[in-house]
């Protein structure tokens, strides 16, 4: 979507809980678990292919309490906010339990901004950690943006951009379940790989497991005072299929 003269934007938004802590941090978060589970380039998530991930500036951050302000701030940018997002959002907002976190990334420069006309989430990563009924989540997201979709155009002349922004989202909340925000994956028309890596005190057995993710591999992280047990968990969800939300008793 335009923004002025400085070009093109997207949307970064979702459900976080209500009593959250909310920061924008850095992205070196995610080493403790890269080194103990030995990850390696995970910026390209597992796709198969390999575009470069632009970095882009995360900015006007905000929070929205009724379904009314999520219309409002989109158009405030230049954006509609589709009415199947929009319902999405009020079934968390109805509950009382969550609020919807707003904000804005930059697209990478273009030649011809008009063009670019579908975006999709490519990969989400959330690292999770959980001890003393408080869950800390490190949560990152992949964008791909493509050209070649106006009136006319040949497939031939269609053009993928992958970018990401600069910074990690971190939200912080009390609970006694572990959670992860994956039913807002049915909002893309294309494909969602998602990485989790949980972090819990004690280690995840058969009976915690994650429907739809399969357990790629385990390790151990020591954090300062803490030890953790490390699941790595990974997924692929379809566009506009239902899923819920990941809720698991630790």
């Amino acid at each position: 979507m335009p923004f002025g003269s400085e070009g093109l934007i997207i949307a970064w938004t979702g459900p976080v809980p209500a009593k959250s802590r909310i920061a924008l941090v850095e992205r070196e978060v995610f080493q403790p678990v890269n080194r103990a589970l030995d990850l390696h380039d995970y910026e390209r998530g597992g796709l198969e292919h390999n575009q470069p991930v632009y970095l882009s500036q995360v900015f006007n951050v905000g929070l929205a309490w009724t379904r009314e302000e999520t219309v409002q701030w989109n158009s405030r940018f230049g954006m509609h906010l589709s009415k199947q997002a929009q319902d999405l959002f009020e079934k968390y907002l109805r509950s009382d339990e969550f609020v919807i976190f707003e904000s804005l990334v930059e697209h990478p420069p273009v030649l011809h901004p008009e063009m670019f006309a579908a975006c999709n989430v490519m990969f989400q990563r959330g690292d999770i950690y959980y001890a003393n009924g408080r869950e800390d989540l490190y949560l990152w997201s992949r964008f791909q943006t493509s050209s070649g979709m106006g009136p006319g155009a040949a497939p031939a002349t269609r053009t993928a951009i992958d970018f990401a922004p600069a910074s990690a989202l971190h939200v912080s909340f009390p609970t006694d379940t572990i959670w992860y925000p994956l039913e807002v994956t049915k909002l893309n028309t294309g494909p969602t790989d998602v990485m989790l890596n949980v972090l819990t005190e004690k280690e995840l057995t058969g009976k915690a497991a994650v429907k739809g993710f399969r357990l790629e591999k385990g390790g151990r992280l020591d954090l300062g005072a803490r030890s953790y047990y490390v699941s790595h968990l990974r997924a692929r969800f379809d566009g506009g299929k239902e899923v819920s939300d990941v809720r698991l008793k630790a």
